[in-house]
């Protein structure tokens, strides 16, 4: 008898109302984490976008986060497979790294 597939997730459309749900149900240290990614990301597609090339070694940046450190968009290779994109910022003293599988190259 041959294998059943499992079937697929459904996925949910994403919109701001239903993030700001979920979000209203995050205890306060997770809100924040939250709001510093979000602003983070923010930060660095907007360098991304000023960047020409993003293969070549960036400048530093002259705009920091709230916590001090510049946010950025690293794709890195892993494997040999790739590139993919993690967003790198800093908050509150500790350095975040978040994958980013939506994200596509420009």
């Amino acid at each position: 008898m041959p294998r059943q597939r499992k079937p697929r997730k459904t996925t949910q459309a994403v919109n701001v109302e239903s993030l700001v749900a979920l979000a209203s149900g995050l205890p306060r240290p997770e809100l924040d984490e939250l709001i510093a990614a979000l602003l983070a990301l923010r930060d660095a597609l907007d360098d991304e976008a000023a960047t020409p090339d993003e293969l070549e070694p960036m400048p530093p940046r002259s705009r920091k986060s709230k916590a001090g450190a510049s946010p950025r968009i690293e794709w890195k290779i892993i494997n040999g497979c790739g590139p993919y994109p993690y967003l790198r910022y800093k908050s509150g003293g500790i350095h975040h790294s978040l994958y980013l599988k939506n994200l596509k190259r420009k």
